[in-house]
């Protein structure tokens, strides 16, 4: 259809701007500026309006356009025929290259010129690779008449894709994707053209926003799994998860990284390293997500279960996400060799022969991808026989590391020693926290491999979880107390740690090895409060401050723990359990977290009271409201040691900036803790034939069935319920409907489906999940059945019982990290605009001075 023309021109107008910013490299002829500028621009707008017109088409169920048909229905409400541009993967590469054009663009504006000139003909040249994916996707392509006949109302989309959260996740998902461009393309142009700024403030930022949102892609998507999908969980190492954890476990290193670089200007060839690896991640998850190659619950390809090589053959937008993955890794690692190598005066024809290679490889890649794929799974079948994807990863060690770590054993003395000391001579816990992530996502990558195989299983994945989180403790525990504590005292920390981690060990002895990782992993968490302490005892007459911040920081993160776990349990606000209520009264509990850092460091009062009455209202019940009051009581008893500036944000920017850091290693050792209670001390049991008016018991609670009802289209009933009510020594928990709904659409065979049901405490969440109702007029109708209830009266209910605790850490956890990265984004950003405003006044008056001197 003539709407494809859209993204030819997008397309042509890419490439006219990768070849003039060549020449503007060459001629250094600001025509060629300007040129590649405003075609990149263009271009960009080009795929927006694409992108921009397959909404509408969606909006307005337009079924003659092929991908329309397959991924709506006419019945579907407005915004899940919007979510249908993002079900398929030609809709969702679009958004991706949307976003990363986007990125650039943006990028493009606020870096100079300067930087600009070595990094656009990178960020051309790989917007050039998207857009194309699209283009020989044919998106606007015409639907068959046979389809339109066979569909009238539209194809759809899987049922377990018409959900609220199909609308937010993979955007969530695409924009950490996207942004992961910004460092990749500055690391290649430094590798290219030795610019030594291209770890500046802006590519951290895009950095950190491009963590934020994977991380938030990552905890919308379990909690999808969670509460609607009812897979058992809301994590269970399926391969598209397992995936895209391993470019979030490069994306963190990749930040601390990049922190160093620019504050200190170190890491000059870890930093590049560890982008072109987080980009090649990303690439890997999402041909693992799109493919199906890899099985598991995300199949949106169909014929997942053929060999590689036929699905990237058959496919050109996974022929190019193979093509873009296997040249940006053969041209990133062999320029980081030749640029090493450079750097130390070592004999280059080694780095140039590695380079020449690489080139090769990726002119095979590029001219024919899967003729390259062949290649790559034959070497990978030889090495390998038995899982030609474990073998692939050895490939890519052989091809890739092993020239890269020669080169630099050669270069480091004269005695060519690999010497590991000049690796962590400096900065030790960052670069000890960077290669423990590093770590875990090639153990994850070599886990995935051998889960594709049917070697390892989510129980598999599981044990060998400590290995990886309780190095990680370890870490979160120096890096948030080393800067503040005496190495005395950091070593009474990590002993405490280990003697709570065995305390726990022997009373939860038939967890093993987990047991001991709940008690390191409580005094993780706690750490702070050990940093409270230390602070207020340098200053005997600030003890009360010190009890001040110490009570405000276990109402806040009670406070957090609460409203994003178990809203209905908070008295007298139990009935604000909305999503804007609970967004509120969270992100209160977290100005009541950071007012406990603002009270141990005895600064501005003001933010402190707002803390302690925030504390009364967000914790809820009495307890929090007491400690809030006496947390009040003793910052009046050392009023005149706190400073007053009230709340102006270029005030308190260094307490935020401070704090932010400290929030978000919370956060991750909350969410860790919460992991290992949830995986490994929930508990299951069935609860059979519960009548009316009878009672059956189950973990600690009792289940009534309190009434039930449905909808029903015509005579039958296409959604039925059960109230069950849940009680604990006589007092009523919660009420909580187990349901069936009649799936149909997307190609599958229609049928009834369980739909789980979450009731949490403060404690623990009690899932429940419907396996069979009785109804006089239809008897037991099991999930799954292929007939639809002819009444909704409900006389007998069978279900299973979950009993999971940890749930609230789990939640918790993941706010506080979204918190955390999000302050430090707002007052970096603020931080670097005072700066660049100051220098301009510093400028200026310099300027004046001089004129006037003269």
């Amino acid at each position: 259809m003539s709407e494809n023309a859209l993204l030819w021109v997008a397309l042509a107008l890419a490439g006219l701007s990768f070849g003039s910013s060549l020449l503007y490299i060459w001629r250094d002829d600001e025509r060629f500026k300007r040129l590649s500028k405003y075609m990149l621009y263009i271009s960009v707008f080009f795929v927006a309006l694409a992108f921009v017109l397959l909404t509408y088409y969606f909006s307005i169920s337009e079924l003659s356009i092929e991908y329309v048909l397959a991924h709506t229905k006419v019945s579907y409400p407005l915004k899940y025929k919007i979510a249908g541009v993002w079900a398929g993967n030609a809709g969702a590469i679009l958004l991706w290259t949307l976003i990363t054009g986007l990125a650039g663009v943006v990028f493009d504006y606020f870096s100079s010129e300067r930087r600009m000139k070595n990094i656009r003909p990178v960020f051309t040249a790989m917007f050039f690779a998207f857009i194309l994916m699209v283009v020989k996707a044919g998106l606007f392509s015409p639907a068959s008449e046979q389809a339109l006949d066979l569909y009238p109302n539209g194809f759809g989309v899987k049922p377990l894709l018409t959900t609220d959260l199909m609308v937010v996740h993979p955007p969530l998902q695409f924009l950490g994707y996207g942004l992961t461009i910004i460092p990749f393309v500055a690391a290649i142009s430094y590798l290219v053209f030795g610019r030594e700024d291209w770890t500046d403030s802006l590519t951290l930022q895009f950095t950190r926003i491009a963590w934020l949102f994977y991380g938030l892609g990552l905890g919308v998507g379990a909690l999808w799994a969670y509460q609607v999908l009812g897979w058992g969980g809301y994590w269970g190492w399926d391969p598209v998860e397992t995936a895209s954890l391993m470019g979030w476990l490069a994306l963190t290193p990749l930040l601390h990284i990049l922190k160093r670089r620019h504050d200190r200007n170190t890491h000059r060839f870890l930093a590049p390293v560890l982008a072109g690896l987080t980009f090649m991640l990303v690439m890997f998850s999402a041909f693992a997500s799109r493919s199906g190659v890899l099985g598991g619950v995300h199949q949106f390809a169909r014929g997942g279960k053929k060999g590689l090589v036929a699905i990237v053959s058959g496919n050109w937008i996974l022929s190019n996400i193979v093509m873009i993955l296997a040249v940006s890794t053969l041209l990133t690692v062999p320029l980081l060799v030749y640029r090493y190598s450079k750097e130390k005066a070592f004999d280059l024809r080694l780095p140039k022969i590695y380079l020449g290679v690489g080139f090769i490889l990726s002119i095979i890649a590029i001219c024919d991808v899967s003729a390259f794929t062949k290649i790559f799974m034959v070497l990978s079948s030889s090495i390998y026989p038995s899982n030609p994807f474990f073998g692939s990863i050895l490939v890519f060690g052989l091809i890739l590391l092993v020239p890269g770590l020669l080169v630099y054993s050669l270069s480091e003395g004269e005695e060519g020693e690999l010497n590991l000391r000049n690796l962590i001579k400096e900065d030790n816990t960052i670069l000890l926290t960077v290669g423990v992530l590093i770590l875990g996502a090639a153990a994850s990558l070599i886990l995935l491999g051998m889960g594709a195989g049917g070697i390892e299983n989510q129980a598999a994945f599981n044990s060998r979880m400590p290995y990886f989180t309780i190095p990680l403790a370890l870490l979160l525990i120096i890096c948030s107390t080393w800067r503040t504590l005496e190495v005395r005292k950091i070593g009474y920390i990590i002993t405490a740690g280990f003697a709570l981690g065995l305390a726990t060990y022997g009373i939860f002895n038939d967890l093993g090895i987990h047991g001991f990782e709940i008690g390191f992993y409580i005094v993780a968490v706690a750490v702070p409060l050990f940093q409270i302490y230390s602070i207020g005892s340098r200053y005997s007459d600030k003890i009360y401050s010190r009890l001040s911040g110490l009570l405000l920081f276990v109402v806040g993160l009670l406070g957090i723990i609460l409203w994003s776990s178990a809203p209905s349990v908070a008295w007298p606000f139990g009935g604000f359990t909305g999503f804007l209520p609970r967004f509120i009264m969270t992100f209160l509990s977290s100005i009541v977290l950071i007012s406990a850092f603002s009270a141990y460091k005895s600064e501005n009062r003001n933010f402190i009271i707002l803390g302690t009455l925030l504390g009364v209202i967000t914790f809820s019940y009495w307890v929090g409201a007491v400690l809030s009051v006496i947390a009040l009581l003793f910052l009046l008893k050392s009023w005149n040691n706190f400073s007053s500036y009230g709340f102006s944000l270029s005030k308190i920017r260094s307490l935020l900036n401070t704090s932010s850091r400290h929030i978000i290693h919370i956060g991750l050792a909350l969410l860790i803790l919460g992991f290992v209670l949830s995986t490994f001390m929930s508990a299951q049991a069935r609860v059979q034939g519960l009548n009316k008016n009878g009672e059956k018991s189950a973990l600690g609670y009792d289940f009534r069935l309190l009434g039930s009802g449905g909808e029903a289209e015509g005579e039958e009933f296409e959604h039925v319920y059960a109230k069950i009510g849940i009680y604990e020594g006589g007092r009523l928990v919660d009420v909580g409907n187990v349901s069936m709904d009649w799936w149909t659409g997307g190609g599958v065979t229609p049928h009834m489906m369980e739909q789980v049901t979450v009731v949490s405490t403060l404690r623990e969440d009690i899932y429940l999940i419907p396996s069979s109702f009785f109804t006089e007029a239809d008897g037991w109708k099991k999930s799954m059945s292929k007939s639809k209830f002819s009444s909704s009266s409900i006389q007998a209910a069978s279900f299973q019982v979950e009993v999971i605790p940890g749930m609230n850490a789990v939640w918790g956890g993941m706010w506080l990290m979204i918190v955390g990265v999000s302050v430090l984004i707002i007052t970096d950003f603020f931080k670097a605009k005072k700066s660049r405003t100051e220098k301009i006044e510093r400028w200026k008056k310099e300027y004046k001075e001089e004129i006037l001197g003269g």
